[in-house]
């Protein structure tokens, strides 16, 4: 999973990378117009949010999201 406000972090993008090439599936969640990472990831979660303190508070809820629902599924 890569996270990107942007969708052009360098690093962001070359995990992702990285991870497709080995064989992985990749998400990626981005801000503004998605950058190189919205293609480039084989799910993308986009919030169209061209205010990069926004874009990540709706990352940040995502995210909170997805590991409440995961330690409901772990704990019971």
């Amino acid at each position: 999973m890569g996270i990107s406000g942007s969708g052009n972090g360098p690093n962001v993008l070359s995990a992702i990378a990285w991870a497709r090439d080995n064989g992985l599936y990749t998400v990626g969640i981005t801000g503004f117009e998605g950058g190189r990472l919205r293609p480039l990831a084989h799910l993308a979660i986009h919030f169209p949010i061209m205010d990069m303190e926004i874009a990540e508070n709706a990352h940040m809820v995502l995210v909170h999201l997805v590991v409440g629902g995961l330690r409901s599924r772990i704990c019971g």
